[in-house]
């Protein structure tokens, strides 16, 4: 034995053998790095979002506007349904025959009417009478009557004729060759008027030139006196111009106030509604109102006089 190495303890040998068990690395390919990489969250989709929102807000404003239309249309009445099968006529326009018309108004300034614009009219020189007629007439411009005619001859049409007394007075004449057909009233602008009727008794032809087959008159009261519109047929057979006879008196009016009846000297006055008061227990009053005197006044002043109640 070595004498330098005798106080060295002896080393243990070592074991060789495979290596001790544990986690085997992992052996990564060569160039990659292991490092980790942050990853970023992507960004949420604020276009769709936004579109989804707006799209619920028009939903919701749409189904607003019909539930109120709805709620609208069910609280009023409902209408009734046509039958089936019926056409509902539709109304037509009215419109006014008589607007495109010419005026006529009297010298006087009294009354005025309107007439169709293809006629001729001829009046009187103190204006009393006017007639009308689709033909221009002669000159009569010195007459004071309706003697005046179309220059054919023939029997105008329309006439008007102011008469300063009452309708009894008028019409006291009625004799050949006329006949009073009827008499009745015709309401106009709603008002009732007395309308009569006069045919010519003997209609043969030898006596119907320079005559008329009939005649219309309304008779319009205008305080002490009348106004006449008449309409006149010359023939039967003539052409009829009733309808617009009828036009041309919706037209008629009085210009301003209508004027009372004048009294008379013996204190007489016309009714107001055209009847006397003579019912029994008279008063003087009434007496003298009621008498024979009284009465043959009121029928010769008052144009619309009826007579005495009783």
């Amino acid at each position: 034995m070595d004498p330098e190495n005798q106080n060295l303890t002896p080393s243990t040998p070592q074991s060789i053998g495979p290596p001790a068990s544990g986690p085997t690395p992992e052996i990564l390919p060569t160039g990659i790095s292991t490092e980790q990489v942050p990853v970023t969250p992507k960004p949420k989709n604020n276009l769709m979002i936004f579109t989804a929102v707006f799209f619920v807000f028009i939903s919701l404003c749409a189904l607003g506007v019909w539930a109120y239309k709805n709620y609208s249309i069910s609280s009023l009445p409902a209408s009734p349904k046509p039958k089936a099968g019926i056409n509902t006529p539709t109304p037509a326009a009215t419109t006014d025959p008589t607007v495109n018309w010419k005026t006529y108004t009297d010298k006087n300034k009294e009354y005025s009417l309107k007439y169709p614009s293809q006629y001729f009219y001829q009046e009187s020189s103190d204006g009393t009478t006017v007639i009308f007629d689709l033909q221009p007439f002669k000159d009569c411009s010195n007459k004071n009557n309706i003697n005046c005619l179309p220059a054919n001859d023939r029997v105008p049409i329309f006439s008007i004729v102011k008469y300063s007394g009452s309708q009894s007075q008028y019409y006291k004449d009625d004799s050949d060759p006329y006949h009073l057909t009827s008499n009745s009233t015709t309401n106009i602008a709603g008002k009732e008027y007395n309308q009569v009727l006069f045919t010519l008794k003997d209609t043969s032809p030898s006596n119907m030139p320079g005559l008329y087959y009939q005649s219309t008159d309304t008779i319009f009261p205008h305080g002490n006196s009348i106004v006449i519109v008449s309409y006149k047929k010359e023939s039967k057979d003539s052409a009829d111009y009733q309808q617009i006879y009828s036009q041309i008196l919706s037209t008629f009016k009085f210009i301003g106030a209508t004027p009372s009846a004048i009294p008379s000297t013996n204190g007489y006055t016309c009714p107001a509604n055209g009847y006397v008061d003579c019912m029994p227990i008279l008063t003087p009053e009434k007496q003298a109102a009621c008498s024979a005197e009284a009465m043959a006044w009121y029928k010769a002043n008052c144009p619309d006089f009826n007579g005495g109640a009783y």
